[in-house]
């Protein structure tokens, strides 16, 4: 959901994706939980195949990018 959000390019999103997931195991550290690189890896890798079909999907129905460049537009005025 991000490149729909901010329009931003393919690897900020992916980064973005691997930052939010390392900041959730840091926060987990004084917690009684485990944490594990592990997850860092696998929620970067799903950001990754998101990111992969926003722009597959786009590249296949051109109207889904415009239908949210159109929504955010309306929200913005």
């Amino acid at each position: 959901m991000i490149p729909l959000l901010w329009r931003t390019g393919f690897g900020k999103a992916v980064l973005f994706c691997a930052a939010a997931s390392f900041c959730i195991e840091i926060l987990q550290l004084p917690l009684i939980r485990v944490t594990d690189i592990d997850d860092v890896i696998l929620n970067t890798l799903g950001g990754l195949a998101g990111v992969l079909i926003y722009v597959a999907a786009v590249r296949l129905w051109p109207r889904l990018g415009e239908r949210f460049k159109l929504a955010k537009k309306a929200v913005e005025t």
